[in-house]
């Protein structure tokens, strides 16, 4: 423990927010957004790229003191990051965009008890900081988080769920939209696994008016893809699904 102490870690006095302000202000009149998904994100920020994915589950499991440590001092560094910037945009700030991959294809990666003892009193202060400055709090999670999705909008408050994949068990948008979308936002849900990457131009025009019409009714949606477009899938696709919302917005 006194090995980690002694680390040299980036201070948040490493990093100019001088022209946050200035910034927000050239945005308008759209959504400012502060923040990206490898904000907090210990599964992939310590596990991918530091320990590994196995060596991190287990140590969190094992309660392993360093490790914990490690995390909480890269989450500081990231908090006050949050911190600073949110108060530089003197509220001109929309969102606080941050992430945690919490599931994968079948399920949760943690089982829900270990994800409200270890992970949701961490992302609370995230999501509280987001709140304390009129902002907004999205999180970036793939997978199948139904199960914590409670959690999510209870006991952490987030706002938007971002890369929403309607895949994954228990992630068929319409159910996710009749039982939570009168508290939580979603954003994604569009098939890049299927509909994009083996279906056809129509196919996906189809699934854009779907999730348009029916998500998006009575607000709570963000049209995108749940993550980015890898070159498997075809550019008519896209653009097919993409005419859904350009022409509505011509309707306007």
């Amino acid at each position: 423990m006194d090995q980690v102490a002694q680390l040299r870690f980036p201070i948040v006095d490493d990093y100019d927010f001088s022209s946050i302000e200035e910034h927000c202000r050239c945005c308008a009149p759209y959504v400012v957004t502060f923040g990206h998904p490898g904000l907090f994100d210990i599964v992939n920020g310590m596990g991918a790229r530091r320990r590994g994915y196995e060596r991190l589950i287990c140590d969190i499991l094992d309660e392993d003191e360093v490790t914990i440590a490690l995390i909480d001092r890269a989450l500081e560094l990231d908090y006050q990051i949050c911190r600073k910037g949110l108060a530089a945009g003197c509220g001109k700030i929309d969102v606080l965009f941050i992430g945690e991959d919490t599931a994968h294809q079948g399920g949760p990666i943690f089982s829900p008890e270990i994800f409200h003892t270890f992970f949701v009193p961490r992302l609370r202060r995230f999501a509280d900081l987001a709140h304390d400055h009129g902002a907004v709090c999205r999180m970036h999670s793939c997978g199948a988080t139904r199960l914590l999705i409670p959690m999510f909008i209870d006991e952490i408050g987030i706002d938007i769920l971002d890369a929403v994949q309607a895949e994954p068990i228990g992630m068929d948008p319409a159910g996710l939209k009749r039982d939570f979308g009168d508290r939580l936002t979603f954003c994604g849900m569009l098939s890049l696994q299927q509909t994009f990457a083996h279906g056809t131009p129509d196919d996906c025009r189809r699934e854009a008016e779907f999730i348009v019409k029916e998500i998006g009714k009575n607000g709570g949606y963000i049209f995108s893809p749940p993550n980015t477009f890898t070159e498997e899938i075809p550019v008519q696709n896209i653009i097919a699904a993409y005419g859904v919302v350009t022409a509505g917005l011509r309707t306007l």
